[in-house]
């Protein structure tokens, strides 16, 4: 589950006594748990696209271009389902998919048939688009042949952070410490959080529930998203623990593998797994340091990140076949 603008801050925060989100909380105390919390943003022109693509092909965006416009439709990406050839794949999205080209994008990443809030069941001005989308889910986990491989992608969290359906809870309405963004934004995600605990509470056995932020947002301003961390999680992968060190989005490609025992033949991203305690550090959006690096281990990622764009630019993986 790719959540929009799903940031650290909301782990454990409580406002009036209403808690944000209780289910992320619960989750992130369970054994077999591994969150990080300090997830550094990485994302260039194409916005929330470039966060599917770090979290699910393990290359970083190119710069001064919008891969998701420009070589989206055509291109073919090695993607996370392409490790498991086995797993029958499927992709639900809350939105219309046309928003960062976002269905033809996902397409090529080898995720399975697209599913648009569109082609969803269900009432989007009474639950909300994430909710509709979470419904359809459980649904269609329990028609999906096994193994499975469902990818989902939510909206509802996405600035201005207002959600029809979601009318402001008594507890934000009343706290003067919080602006208008921060205000809407607790809204939306503790609503979220509640349909996230149905999902949950309806997951088949054997499942591990990976929940990534496609990026952070500074809610305090509305537009940067560079300074606040994000979340990422893997609930029931057998490993446990609280990972505070700063990591980035390319980090998070290989640690997915590497929780999943799964691996390519000479491809596992372009960086290494954030589960490495080398990983210490990372550049973020606008390429400033962020933890702990040396200058050769800048030298890499930016290495990689030149590496990234030549793969996205002349469609190296167009030949493969998965």
């Amino acid at each position: 589950m790719i959540v929009e603008s799903l940031n650290a801050e909301v782990l454990g925060k409580e406002v009036n006594g209403l808690r944000i989100a209780p289910t992320l909380d619960s989750l992130a105390s369970l054994p077999g748990t591994v969150t990080f919390d300090n997830v550094i943003c990485q994302i260039d022109k194409s916005g929330s696209s470039d966060g599917h693509l770090l979290l699910l092909t393990g290359l970083m965006p190119p710069e001064q271009v919008s891969y998701c416009f420009k070589f989206g439709s055509t291109n073919r990406f090695h993607s996370l389902q392409d490790a498991f050839p086995r797993h029958t794949k499927k992709t639900m999205l809350a939105t219309t998919g046309t928003f960062w080209n976002e269905a033809k994008v996902l397409a090529n990443f080898g995720t399975g048939p697209v599913s648009t809030i569109k082609d969803l069941d269900g009432d989007v001005e009474e639950i909300g688009r994430d909710g509709v989308l979470i419904q359809n889910a459980i649904e269609e986990m329990r028609n999906l042949p096994r193994p499975f491989f469902l990818t989902l992608m939510t909206i509802s969290m996405h600035i201005p952070f207002e959600e029809e359906a979601w009318p402001l809870l008594p507890q934000l309405a009343e706290s003067d410490s919080l602006n208008r963004f921060e205000r809407n934004y607790y809204n939306v995600t503790h609503y979220f959080d509640r349909y996230l605990k149905q999902l949950v509470d309806n997951l088949p056995p054997n499942t591990v529930l990976f929940i990534a932020s496609d990026h952070s947002q500074d809610i305090s301003r509305g537009t940067d998203e560079s300074t606040r961390p994000a979340v990422f999680m893997a609930a029931g992968c057998g490993r446990s623990g609280r990972i505070s060190r700063p990591v980035g989005q390319v980090n998070l490609y290989p640690a997915t593998l590497e929780l999943l025992g799964a691996s390519f033949d000479g491809y596992g991203g372009v960086a290494m797994s954030a589960l490495n305690p080398a990983v210490r550090g990372t550049l973020d959006t606008k390429g400033a340091r962020r933890g702990f690096m040396t200058e050769a281990e800048i030298d890499t990622l930016k290495e990689a990140k030149r590496i990234s764009d030549l793969i996205i630019r002349s469609n190296y993986f167009k030949d493969e076949q998965y």
